[in-house]
């Protein structure tokens, strides 16, 4: 059983509650950030996404990667979610509140975390490993 996991993402602690969307920042003030698969030493190890070739039951451990490109401290929220079909055929994630039907419910960090809240300097990164837990009737 193939499984292809597109589901990590990350969302920002903090929101805004204003009714009218905020002015752009100027390109000195945004936050950019990343996620990625990495090695065991949380470095990038040139994946483009993380696949598993996978049998239902199965157990592995994998890391990925998050790191902080912008100029200011960043705090994340880390969690996977289910991918779903965007506007115009682009790929869309599950909000954090939504509960997952599908692989991210197999996903969890080290820990047993579903969730992970992280502080990154500017330009840091931290590898992360993953547990993803196979249901036997997948």
């Amino acid at each position: 059983m193939l499984i292809a996991f597109a589901t990590l993402l990350c969302g920002l602690i903090a929101s805004t509650a204003s009714a009218a969307p905020a002015p752009p920042k100027p390109a000195s003030k945004l936050v950019t950030f990343g996620v990625g698969p990495a090695n065991v030493k949380g470095q990038p190890d040139g994946r483009s996404a993380l696949n598993y070739d996978v049998d239902p039951g199965s157990r592995l451990v994998d890391h990925i990667v998050v790191h902080n490109y912008s100029t200011t401290k960043l705090t994340l929220l880390v969690y996977a979610t289910d991918a779903t079909s965007g506007q115009n055929g682009t790929i869309g994630f599950a909000p954090r509140a939504t509960p997952g039907t599908d692989a991210s419910r197999w996903i969890s960090f080290v820990n047993g975390a579903a969730t992970l809240a992280l502080t990154l300097d500017p330009h840091a990164s931290i590898g992360l490993p993953l547990n993803i837990a196979v249901p036997t009737k997948a």
